[in-house]
């Protein structure tokens, strides 16, 4: 997705705040994916965690 929008810069004037708009909205996306990521690998860790905690409770 990121590649395609870089590779494919308009070359009109008109289209070049649009552009930038893209940029940005790719910026915006790629950050919510790792962030997205990163609290999905964060909350499986919790879990993976908690989980050993109350199987040494457990024992």
């Amino acid at each position: 997705m990121l590649r395609i929008v870089g590779r494919n810069k308009p070359v009109h004037g008109r289209f070049q705040k649009k552009d930038s708009q893209l940029g940005w909205a790719n910026a915006a996306w790629l950050t919510t994916g790792i962030m997205r990521a990163t609290t999905q690998f964060f909350n499986t860790t919790v879990c993976d965690i908690k989980l050993k905690i109350s199987l040494l409770q457990g024992i």
